[in-house]
């Protein structure tokens, strides 16, 4: 009897074990863009740049790769190095960059249909620093 209780508890802990473990839940992001007008401050810079662009040895300061893409130098670094054409969004160099049209070797995190499209969509808007 002993044996028995001990071969449930295991197997009922086991089993909590890898329910717990086992759920994991991916972000599935939606193809199209946002239809509320995109944020470069609330979702380009935290959700485009920050996850990959401006870590150490990428796009983080004056001595890395340009465009800076620090949080508080990215939106002046795009505007001054042309990287945003409002007047042709598709023939902007950060667009185009993020499509690897440019020849890039690195792409930047989160390179997929969603993120490319917000971003065409925030230079369509204007490219706002909002």
């Amino acid at each position: 009897m002993r044996n028995l209780k001990t071969t449930f508890c295991f197997t009922l802990m086991c089993s909590f074990f890898a329910l717990f473990i086992g759920c994991e839940y991916d972000t599935v992001l939606p193809e199209q863009p946002p239809t509320d007008e995109v944020s470069f401050n609330d979702f380009i810079i935290p959700n485009v740049f920050n996850p990959g662009c401006n870590t150490a040895g990428c796009h983080s300061g004056p001595a890395d790769f340009q465009p800076d893409l620090s949080p508080e130098r990215a939106y002046n670094a795009l505007w001054e190095g042309n990287y945003i054409d409002t007047l042709n969004p598709e023939n902007s160099l950060l667009y185009r960059w993020m499509l690897g049209d440019e020849g890039a070797t690195m792409p930047p995190s989160g390179t997929d249909a969603f993120y490319n499209a917000t971003v065409l969509k925030w230079i369509s808007e204007g490219a706002q620093n909002n």
